[in-house]
């Protein structure tokens, strides 16, 4: 798969340090994708900013991995991570509370962008 291939060499020993991952409207991310976006996340080569406008699928009850992989993602331990942009991703106020527990202990977000979702 080549989302696993990519996400493997980007958290190599020697890897360049990314700045920013964007990965908008990607339909084709399934379960195995998500542990390892989780992978990267835990790593310490995630990126300053991640990105993943339209990630329907990721949120959706009907989607391919329907638990969040940012909700099962420990927010409060990253340490790099500052922008995180879930706009148009089918967001839901269950969805989004789990989200924001997860992020108060969190002190390096900066920016949380939540953008056209289903939240009253």
């Amino acid at each position: 798969e080549g989302f696993q291939s990519l996400i493997l060499e980007l958290i190599e020993p020697n890897a360049k340090q990314l700045d920013a991952l964007q990965f908008v409207c990607n339909s084709g991310l399934s379960s195995k994708s998500s542990n390892t976006l989780t992978t990267l996340l835990h790593s310490s080569a995630c990126p300053r900013s991640l990105d993943m406008v339209g990630g329907l699928s990721c949120f959706s009850p009907v989607g391919s991995c329907d638990e969040s992989v940012l909700l099962r993602h420990r927010t409060d331990v990253n340490q790099r991570l500052i922008n995180l942009s879930l706009v148009f991703c089918g967001l839901d106020d269950a969805i989004t509370t789990k989200l924001f527990r997860g992020l108060e202990a969190n002190r390096t977000l900066e920016r949380l962008e939540l953008d056209f979702n289903n939240i009253t």
